[in-house]
């Protein structure tokens, strides 16, 4: 929504009542104690889709964030996901850790949430974005046609960062600045790729290191 706002797609304000709307929809469609999300650590991705893939048959579970090479989280109903978890474990993976989360966030189970958010979208009218913007469920730039079916579909769609990452730098992107406290997506991004530069502002210290680097280059 960031980047949307910034791109000119729509404006701060219409992103901000978005935003809102969005989290109440997601909070709602799934209170504390529905589903559970485990981040699957040093596994194939295939081996990960095909553990969800036949696990479903038990309940519903699916892959949820594509983080990076060594992690992603898979997320559903209790029972599916237990089961996926146990059929990792029988194909050696040994790391395995439950996340505190009020919800299997970005999976099937929210699609009540997208239903919702997808009115609001609906009543909107989007620019053409001035800037590329990576939508995060296909991993490519988002065209001003397509804003508001992606925008529904990321709240029940797996975030593909790993994907996203790897199209900045495809498309020339050498430089990443993380915004926010932690530097969790930096050293995701150093995962994925460890030639580029990663930089993070999360207090005015490291806004004036960032700045005069990205001066320096």
């Amino acid at each position: 929504y960031t980047a949307l706002v910034k791109a000119n797609a729509f404006s701060f304000n219409e992103a901000i009542s978005l935003v809102s709307k969005r989290g109440k929809y997601m909070s709602e469609a799934a209170p504390p104690g529905t589903g559970k999300m485990v981040a699957v650590m040093n596994a194939d991705r295939k081996v990960i889709e095909a553990a969800c893939q036949e696990a479903a048959k038990t309940a519903y579970v699916a892959p949820a964030n594509y983080n990076m090479p060594t992690q992603i989280v898979i997320g559903g109903e209790e029972a599916g996901v237990d089961k996926a978890v146990a059929l990792l474990e029988e194909q050696g993976v040994r790391r395995m850790i439950p996340l505190q989360v009020s919800g299997p966030f970005h999976t099937e189970l929210l699609a009540p949430a997208a239903e919702r958010l997808q009115k609001d979208l609906a009543a909107l009218s989007f620019n053409e974005p001035m800037l590329p913007v990576i939508g995060n469920t296909e991993a490519e730039v988002m065209e001003q046609h397509d804003i508001a079916a992606l925008l529904e579909r990321q709240v029940k769609s797996a975030v593909k960062w790993e994907d996203c990452v790897r199209k900045m730098i495809d498309m020339g992107i050498d430089t990443f600045v993380e915004i926010g406290p932690g530097k969790t997506l930096s050293k995701f991004i150093k995962k994925i790729d460890k030639s580029v530069t990663v930089l993070n502002v999360e207090d005015l210290k490291s806004f004036e290191q960032v700045k005069s680097a990205l001066i320096a280059e």
